[in-house]
């Protein structure tokens, strides 16, 4: 069984997936989605911990925006920490 699919199965986040967009989770949205994030913001600093659940999503995210043009993007995984206990 797939739990997590279960938890949004009929939701209005696996509508969005389907589309590409990435409101419901940052990782669901497609390159197009966030191709227009540098006409917004100029730099991104993303911060998780080691020991964090979802360091993994974290740094995935952070290399799924260093794509973006015109975005300067830092990542800083804090060793030894659950979260971003800077």
């Amino acid at each position: 069984m797939d739990w997590g699919a279960d938890l949004f199965r009929g939701s209005t986040f696996e509508k969005e997936k389907q589309k590409g967009l990435g409101w419901g989770m940052a990782l669901a949205g497609d390159e197009d989605w966030w191709k227009c994030l540098g006409e917004v913001v100029k730099r991104v600093y993303l911060v998780g911990g080691s020991e964090e659940l979802f360091r993994d999503h974290v740094i995935e995210f952070g290399k799924k925006l260093k794509t973006v043009p015109g975005v300067d993007v830092s990542l800083y995984i804090n060793a030894k920490e659950p979260h971003n206990c800077i």
